[in-house]
């Protein structure tokens, strides 16, 4: 593969190196026509080409100039890509950096093949980032400058929104002034090139392009992909140019490069170099985390620590202390420490520092070669018994159709009984497999396997260690997403009581776990707790993370959320409002974040009795999960369960069965009978079934529904009673007043015990007093419709607007009860009353 970027075309089978390079092309034209014009460019030479297009030189007129013309094939141009072009021009107009490549237009031509897409740019005379090093034989101190304006480059894309996804030094040349200029942002989710590169089976063709991805990004996940994707690209190009080697090298065969980059530490910088021991190296390895949420959080993060290091101020790549601190006032103002006693008590500080630091050290070394050989067990294992499932040979003699889940089950049997005398290798391994189960949404086997990861290490190395705070605060979010509420929030609670004690308030993984509490919280019907948490953290995370961050923009909207379930509609709204446009500017509309979003605005809508604001919002948001994610995805069925919903409350019944019945099918077939949204599906279409009178097709359904609420939540969770509630109506509408009866008696205790004076327990009253009434015991059922009727009235403003409706449901139960008891002239009086209640029709909101 060729160093020259006038001559290499991009691994990945784009055109990203060489077109906008104006020194010494190499006229790939000799031999070939070229086009006279392409829109309204005039083309001078061809610059280079690659699978998707060509690169051509080109002459504007107005503005007189010459400019990069990148031409996407005829063949390639979709209308999907042509949609995505025109959304990429708009974003890409945002960008002016004297650190990025301006773009100056995005349009189509009509070529003799057909419509061709293309990018004018401007033309950079400049050589690639790591030549131009090489070159002008540039020091350690003038290589780090150049990176600086590198991210902040990058920045200011990511600002905007704009996310580069395929950063490498081929995309980043330096002109003849020094300045570093950043190619084709945006082209790569122009032209869909991570996708591409998946798609690829010779590996020689991706290893330009694949060495610089992240270990989210090499899983082809669009939703795993954000700035900090960037940031990773950008600590590969920084450990290159200071090493000039790779972190690591990386197999021809796709699942072993996979692997490396996912599981494989880089060789410390201070292994090529010693020079780069210490704040240095601690700088790239922090770009270069596996775990991105233990990188730098953002391209200004990274710029400002290596400023910082160029400048010997304490670095916030690690703990700032008192000697460190000391060691580096000292460097930077020794003009300051003059005289042998500053001089004296600057040694022995040191002295002292440099003693304690050895004895750390020496600890340090022994945990680190225990840790080493737990390390060393997993990766033979994930390689023995998991990733050699997937190479050529094995799969010719087993599963020529090999799936990721089949893989990981079979290696989760080996481990039984093989690790016995090595149990924290075990829980390792175990925690590993389960971490991939929850990727996978497989919860009942990451539940298994993280319990047992769990007891290891509680075993092994005691309640209080941090890799056992690790299993627990997994182990609970396998709980919480599986629905099991109770399980999950004693464990969410220790690791923020451990984690707060030990990282301080201010930690990513603190605030991580924080964010889950609260959401156990809200999950429990604990609302005021789960608010007054959230709104604790969202200052905190915007003050440490930034605006825009990701971590900050969910928990407001679970902040969101949570004042939505408490009737605090409008606070509510306004809070997803910013979400949704924070989120719509970093991630872009089809991220599966912003979808969410989407989906819980449309449901304030409709909580609002916004329909006509709610349905088109809520059909649009998941067409785009079914086209961004599959049917099958939690996403997706989440959606259509709101979508039914919406249908049943606007009265389309069929429109609501119809899509309730698929979310059930799909539903059950993945994520199970027992998961959370399946029972909301079979909810949902139990109350189609219901309105339309079909109470034999609704009780069954209703019946699962709820015995799978109370295993997963308890018999008193609101989302328990509210299944409760409407078996109990089933019933009533069947004349069934004995077996009613019993189930308004347990919801009204239930109500009474954990949401007294609610309008839902002055409904759950009047429901009681309907089914007495029922069985003609007329003197026990007065006090209750009267007293439920007028305790719904006082907590109209608590009411949702579908909700409503009960209110003339209650006045016409009394209406019955007068005309049953023998007393028509109040029964006339309460139907006008029932009359007056009845909110708008449906069909105007």
């Amino acid at each position: 593969m060729s160093d020259d970027p006038t001559t290499e075309c991009d691994p990945a089978g784009s055109f990203n190196n060489a077109p906008t390079i104006g020194t010494n092309p190499v006229n790939y034209g000799l031999n070939r026509s070229l086009p006279a014009t392409i829109g309204r460019y005039r083309i001078v030479r061809l610059l280079g080409e690659g699978g998707m297009g060509a690169v051509y030189e080109a002459e504007q007129d107005q503005p007189r100039r010459s400019v990069a013309l990148k031409v996407i094939r005829a063949a390639w141009a979709s209308p999907e890509l042509l949609r995505r072009f025109d959304q990429e021009s708009q974003a890409l107009g945002r960008l002016h950096h004297s650190g990025i490549a301006q773009i100056y237009e995005a349009g189509s031509a009509e070529g003799s093949f057909g419509i061709q897409p293309f990018f004018a740019m401007e033309l950079i005379n400049g050589k690639p980032l790591i030549e131009y090093a090489e070159e002008h034989r540039l020091d350690t101190s003038r290589r780090l400058a150049l990176m600086i304006q590198v991210c902040n480059a990058v920045q200011h894309a990511h600002q905007r929104g704009i996310i580069h996804r395929d950063l490498k030094p081929g995309n980043i040349l330096v002109d003849e002034s020094g300045q570093p200029k950043i190619l084709d942002f945006g082209l790569a989710h122009a032209t869909d090139s991570d996708a591409e590169v998946t798609r690829q089976t010779d590996m020689g063709q991706l290893l330009g392009t694949l060495a610089y991805m992240s270990p989210e990004q090499v899983l082809a996940d669009p939703a795993a992909v954000d700035t900090r994707t960037d940031v990773y690209a950008l600590g590969v190009i920084l450990y290159e140019l200071l090493a000039r080697r790779m972190p690591y090298t990386l197999s021809r065969h796709l699942h072993e490069a996979v692997h490396t980059i996912q599981r494989v530490d880089p060789a410390p910088l201070s292994s090529v170099d010693p020079l780069y021991r210490g704040d240095i190296e601690t700088i790239v390895a922090k770009a270069l985390e596996k775990d991105k949420n233990r990188r730098y959080a953002s391209a200004a993060d990274l710029a400002a620590d290596i400023k910082r290091y160029l400048q010997d101020e304490p670095i916030t790549a690690k703990p700032a202390s008192a000697g460190y601190q000391l060691k580096k006032f000292a460097r930077r103002h020794k003009a300051l420490v003059t005289g042998a006693t500053a001089v004296f008590v600057v040694l022995v500080l040191g002295l002292v520092v440099s003693t304690w630091e050895a004895i750390r050290a020496r600890q340090a070394e022994k945990r680190a070669e225990q840790q080493s050989q737990i390390a060393q067990a997993v990766n033979d294992f994930l390689r023995k018994d998991l990733l050699a499932q997937a190479s050529t040979y094995n799969q010719s003699k087993t599963d020529p159709d090999l799936k990721v889940r089949t893989a990981l089950d079979r290696a989760a049997a080996r481990v039984e009984g093989r690790f016995a005398n090595q149990p924290l290798v075990e829980a390792s391994i175990r925690y590993t497999i389960g971490s991939t189960y929850i990727d996978l949404g497989v919860y009942p086997e990451a539940e298994r396997q993280m319990e047992r990861a769990l007891a290891l290490r509680r075993r092994q190395l005691g309640e209080n260690n941090a890799e056992t705070i690790a299993a627990m605060g997994s182990l609970a979010a396998v709980y919480e997403r599986s629905g099991k509420i109770k399980q999950a929030e004693p464990l969410y609670a220790k690791a923020v009581d451990w984690e707060e004690h030990n990282l301080g308030r201010d930690n990513r993984d603190t605030l991580m776990a924080m964010n889950g509490l609260a959401v156990t919280y809200a999950e429990e019907g604990r609302y005021p707790e789960s608010e007054a948490m959230f709104a604790r953290l969202v200052p905190v995370e915007q003050r440490v993370f930034g605006q825009d961050d990701l971590q900050t923009l969910r928990a407001m909207g679970n902040l969101a959320a949570t004042e939505d379930m408490e009737g605090k509609h409008a606070e509510a709204e306004a809070h997803l409002h910013t979400a949704l446009d924070r989120k719509r500017r970093v991630l872009g509309d089809d991220n599966p974040e912003t979808l969410d979003s989407e989906t819980n605005l449309a449901a304030v809508y409709a909580e609002e009795g916004k329909y006509a604001m709610a349905e088109p919002l809520l059909g649009k948001t998941l067409d785009t999960y079914r086209r961004v994610l599959g049917d099958k995805h939690r996403h997706t069925i989440n959606a259509m369960n709101v979508l039914a919903g919406l249908y049943r409350i606007e009265g389309k019944t069929k429109q609501a069965e119809t899509i309730a019945a698929q979310a059930i099918t799909t539903g059950k077939g993945s994520l199970g009978d027992a998961h959370p949204l399946t029972l909301d599906s079979m909810f949902e279409l139990a109350q189609c079934y219901a309105q339309e009178g079909l109470y034999t097709q609704a009780e069954p359904l209703l019946s699962k529904a709820l015995d799978g609420r109370r295993h997963l939540f308890g018999n008193e969770h609101p989302d328990t009673l509210i299944v409760l509630i409407a078996e109990g109506e089933v019933r009533l509408r069947q004349r069934r007043y004995v077996d009613a009866e019993a189930v308004f008696k347990e919801a009204s205790s239930a109500y009474k015990k954990v949401m007294p004076d609610s309008w839902q327990w002055f409904m759950a009253q009047s429901l009681l007093g309907a089914s007495v009434a029922g069985q003609k015991r007329f003197a026990d059922a007065k006090p209750l419709l009267l007293s439920g009727y007028e305790g719904m009235v006082r907590q109209r403003a608590t009411m949702n607007a579908p909700d409503l409706q009960n209110l003339p449901d209650a006045a016409d139960r009394i209406v019955q009860f007068y005309k049953e008891s023998g007393d028509p002239g109040l029964a006339a009086k309460w139907s006008e009353r029932a009359n007056a209640e009845s909110p708008p029709s449906l069909s105007n909101k």
